[in-house]
């Protein structure tokens, strides 16, 4: 069995055999053979093929075309457009056949209902003429370019959806890039935060640093750098023993910090020897540096000057005389408690300016009163202090107003009014441990905000970039598929048998297609999808500025088939009964 001829094929033959009519080079036993050939081709075809006369009555349809209407030639034959689709539909169909009668080779799209569906045809029209070249019909070929047109409608609508897609993918990137602008904002504003932390372990007069696990200086305090004469650039970077010297490093401090980095906190009193300060006592305690994970990673080192109380101690031991005076008019907070019943037995007029109590009220309370911790837990620490197993404690005191605050005690033991007393200054470190807490507190807040943001940017640079890539790939191949898919056959086209008419014709579309791959007529297409071919070349030529005229002589084509092009582009791109310029409406999509 033959293989069908194929679309371009079957067209090549009809215009032969216009030609051949037209010339009058049929004749005899060669005229038989043509129409032989001429009706197997009929017969065969793929495509439906019709011949209507003068009236527009059809006088030949071929069997494909009784298959695709589903009745017979003989229902078919002698009837015009109108009785078949209607009277609107039919007149429609008159007016380009009209064209065609006029001598016009017309190519259209036409969506029509063919056994209830909707389909669409491409359609060829050419006039037959007679021996003396007069018009006596047309002939015409339709091919069922339906699933084509599906595919084409499904291609715009994936691109439609693309770019909902592109457009909500945007929305979320904006909305996580305007998360990201907040969340920077937070950041300054915790880092303004840390600043006035800084400021206030700066303005401290405690002796403050900072040490890594090689026991260099990461952070000093200016309080510290005033103590010991050095600029900050002079110690921050440079290690212990650099300041203090290998010998005193090894003896003194390393067994301290090594203890502190093992996860003790380390405590003791000493006098130190300062450069300006001269020689001091010092409250001295070692706190471990911890990291987010869990880590210690150095040693936070917290010396208070205490030779003030150390002087006033010592003074306390040294005369009884002297006590009255050291005691009263100190700007310390002091007490005088008894170990024994927990009773506060004396206070100064600074303890009573810090409690909130007069000196009657707070003569008779005990020290559990004030104090946080358990009555037991009260009396194990005044035992510690009596028998000065310890000194220094960090405890919690309840003042007058409901007020928790952090306190310091400085207790020892004293002989006053023949009495063995607890003698204690009170040091209110609140501000201090605030301070402290939040400074580290704050600097993981800070560390973990970091981390945060340096992720949600790379992954919005990401998604960018995958963005542009799909929409360029998309591009590419839309690209690629043409000039792989069609321009090699039409290549091959041209280079068959082609009258000078026909090359003409192959010309005009492979232009055409170039123009199709180009930024205009894509954009054209894409939008205007019900756009036919010759309506899109048109419109082309249009936009070029080129008049209805040259456009005709350009397309070989009459006046009218292209004003009747141009109406169709109208009202297509819903401009009819519009003064709107057809050229000015479509500049824009270049």
């Amino acid at each position: 069995m033959t293989d069908k001829p194929t679309y371009e094929e079957l067209q090549q033959r009809v215009k032969e055999l216009e030609n051949q009519i037209v010339e009058g080079k049929l004749a005899g036993e060669s005229q038989r053979e043509s129409e032989e050939r001429f009706r197997a081709i009929f017969e065969t075809a793929k495509d439906s093929i019709f011949i209507k006369d003068r009236h527009l009555r059809y006088t030949l349809v071929n069997p494909t075309m009784e298959h695709l209407f589903g009745i017979s030639a003989s229902q078919l034959l002698g009837k015009s457009d109108e009785e078949l689709f209607g009277d609107e539909a039919g007149a429609h169909i008159r007016e380009i056949d009209s064209c065609v009668l006029r001598g016009e080779i017309i190519e259209e799209e036409d969506t029509k209902p063919v056994s209830g569906v909707l389909t669409t045809f491409h359609i060829i029209k050419v006039p037959i003429r007679d021996s003396s070249g007069e018009i006596i019909g047309l002939c015409g070929i339709a091919r069922d370019i339906t699933k084509q047109k599906q595919a084409k409608e499904a291609l715009k609508k994936a691109h439609e959806e693309l770019e909902q897609r592109v457009k909500e993918r945007t929305a979320d990137l904006r909305k996580i890039n305007d998360q990201l602008i907040q969340e920077i904002k937070e950041r300054k504003r915790a880092e303004k935060d840390l600043r006035k932390y800084e400021r206030m372990v700066a303005a401290s007069d405690d002796h403050m640093s900072l040490t890594n696990r090689d026991y260099v200086y990461q952070v000093a305090n200016d309080a510290y750098l005033r103590s010991h004469n050095v600029k900050r650039e002079d110690i921050v970077g440079h290690s212990v023993p650099e300041l203090f010297g290998q010998e005193f490093f090894e003896t003194h401090q390393k067994p301290m910090i090594d203890r502190c980095l093992a996860g003790e906190v380390v405590r003791y009193q000493s006098w130190i020897d300062f450069p300006t300060l001269g020689r001091r006592y010092m409250d001295i305690a070692y706190y471990p540096y911890f990291e987010d994970d869990g880590s210690i990673s150095g040693c936070v080192v917290n010396a208070h000057d205490i030779t003030d109380s150390k002087q006033v101690e010592k003074a306390l031991r040294e005369s009884e005389k002297r006590y009255k005076s050291l005691f009263k008019n100190n700007h310390s907070v002091m007490l005088l408690i008894d170990p024994e019943s927990a009773n506060i037995v004396d206070a100064n007029p600074a303890a009573i300016s810090f409690y909130g109590w007069s000196y009657e009220e707070l003569t008779r309370k005990k020290i559990t009163n004030i104090n946080t911790l358990t009555e037991r837990q009260v009396f194990q620490e005044m035992k510690r202090a009596k028998t000065e197993q310890r000194r220094i404690f960090y405890l919690k005191h309840r003042l007058a107003s409901g007020k928790i605050r952090d306190v310091e005690v400085y207790s020892s033991p004293i002989k006053v009014y023949g009495r063995e007393l607890l003698y204690s200054i009170i040091h209110d470190i609140t501000k201090r441990k605030q301070a402290e807490l939040s400074l580290i507190e704050k600097g993981k807040e800070l560390e973990n905000k970091s981390h945060e943001l340096e992720e949600v940017n790379a992954a919005l640079k990401v998604l960018l970039k995958h963005r542009e890539e799909d929409k360029k790939e998309f591009e590419e191949k839309v690209i690629a598929n043409v000039k792989k898919l069609v321009f090699p056959y039409l290549e091959k086209l041209y280079n068959s048998r082609l009258n000078d008419r026909q090359k003409v014709y192959l010309n005009i579309t492979k232009s055409n297609l170039e123009d199709i791959v180009a930024p205009f007529l894509r954009q054209l297409s894409l939008k205007f999808s019900d756009l036919t071919p010759g309506e899109i070349q048109v419109a082309g030529l249009v936009k070029d500025g080129k008049t209805t005229k040259e456009i005709a002589d350009l397309l070989n084509s009459s006046t009218g088939a292209v004003n009747f092009h141009r109406n169709n582009i109208r009202k297509k791109l819903g401009l009819r009964n519009t003064k709107t310029n057809l050229r000015s409406f479509l500049l824009p999509l270049s």
